[in-house]
């Protein structure tokens, strides 16, 4: 599709048929953004005339289908044909704007998922807001309920979609707001549905969202599950092209470099090769926070979530004492080697080690409480290449 999103709401625009054959009305609520194509291909009385129908603004279109008094299209909206003698070549369309999210219903849902007993890593608010200024208002509903599930053990993160709106809009709206649990997607795409194979216009989140399930926790989402190369993606058909432009929401930040300083993930082009890729890796922490990029933010949520599951495990327990009511030095060295054999063991590759201190000092025998500082060493990310080529008579020293 090659159209704007009319958000906050869910319709169907008027029918337009430029034609002078009966008209078609649409009704119901339509489930998806589209916009939407009835073609006549044999004209006729209806029943007897044919059509094919688009939901992507004629990149494609369905089989060949009898015309009827009405028929259900897969983006939830109803065609009603008018009695009369359709016309071959005849189009009606229409645009379809799919229901958004409000920061209402979004809370609702998250506070039912931190109250569960689902453990989830990630959760995905599908739906872009009007505006940059009221994708910011989503993110703020989302700090306050991320950090509700955090203090709840419930170490998951959000990912949210920016608006069809600029770089620079989302760079303002977004200049004072700092969480290292919210992740931003930026910029817009024409993307090959799995589900209906038609080409329809979504958020870089659609993709960059699976990546991230994919991969393992410590790998870029711009790379293959192995980490072995770049990786590209298979159904984004085109990033910004003649007739979808950065004004429309598109971005290509190998073109246009803005979403990643931002603290946006996006999608981007690599200059010598085809396809297209995922930019960023990034949270929307602060940019002097240990979180900025999304392995360490993943790796230490799992980590959490880990020793929140290994310390329940230890309630109840009777722990041998010294005195003063500390915990006895033998104890505390066996729950420090535990609790790390259980950190690295779920960590794995993802991490280089781990290591767990509980507290000496903790008076136990009065508080009921052990106090544990639980740390992961993670690897560096090679993020930018700074090089110096030249011609040289002899090769020179290693630097």
């Amino acid at each position: 599709g090659k159209r704007s999103c009319q958000a906050w709401r869910s319709a169907s625009s008027a029918v337009t048929a430029p034609g002078g054959g009966p008209t078609a009305t649409v009704s119901g609520a339509p489930v998806a953004d589209s916009d939407s194509i009835v073609r006549i291909i044999a004209g006729g009385a209806r029943g007897t005339a044919t059509f094919q129908y688009s939901l992507d603004g004629g990149d494609t279109y369905s089989d060949t289908i009898a015309t009827a008094a009405t028929y259900l299209l897969p983006s939830g909206v109803t065609v009603n044909f008018a009695i009369g003698t359709y016309v071959a070549d005849e189009t009606y369309s229409w645009t379809d704007t799919a229901p958004i999210n409000t920061t209402t219903n979004i809370g609702t849902a998250l506070d039912a998922l931190i109250v569960s007993a689902t453990d989830v890593e990630m959760v995905h608010v599908l739906g872009s807001a009007a505006s940059a200024a009221d994708a910011a208002t989503m993110a703020a509903t989302l700090s306050t309920k991320v950090a509700s599930a955090w203090a709840a053990h419930k170490y998951f993160f959000v990912v949210f979609e920016g608006a069809e709106a600029s770089v620079s809009s989302h760079a303002t709206a977004f200049a004072s707001y700092a969480d290292k649990g919210v992740v931003g997607c930026g910029g817009f795409c024409e993307l090959t549905s799995a589900r209906t194979a038609e080409v329809e216009k979504k958020s870089s989140a659609r993709v960059i969202v699976p990546r991230l399930a994919r991969n393992p926790i410590s790998i870029m989402p711009w790379r293959d599950a192995a980490d072995a190369n770049l990786d590209p993606f298979s159904d984004v058909v085109s990033l910004v092209t003649s007739d979808n432009t950065e004004g429309e929401g598109y971005h290509d930040e190998e073109a246009s470099p803005g979403y990643t300083a931002a603290r946006f993930n996006s999608l981007r082009t690599v200059t010598g090769t085809q396809g297209v890729y995922a930019a960023g890796g990034v949270t929307l922490a602060a940019n002097t926070s240990d979180y900025q990029l999304l392995p360490y933010l993943r790796i230490v949520l799992k980590a959490a979530r880990t020793w929140y599951q290994f310390a329940i495990t230890q309630l109840g327990r009777r722990v041998r004492t010294k005195a003063g009511g500390t915990i006895d030095e033998r104890f505390a060295k066996a729950l420090d080697r535990l609790g790390k054999a259980k950190i690295k063991a779920a960590l794995g590759s993802d991490i280089r080690d781990a290591a767990v201190i509980v507290s000496r000092s903790d008076v136990i025998t009065s508080t009921q409480t052990l106090t544990a500082q639980v740390r992961v060493v993670v690897d560096g990310y090679l993020l930018t290449f700074n090089s110096e080529i030249g011609l040289a008579s002899e090769l020179p020293a290693a630097a």
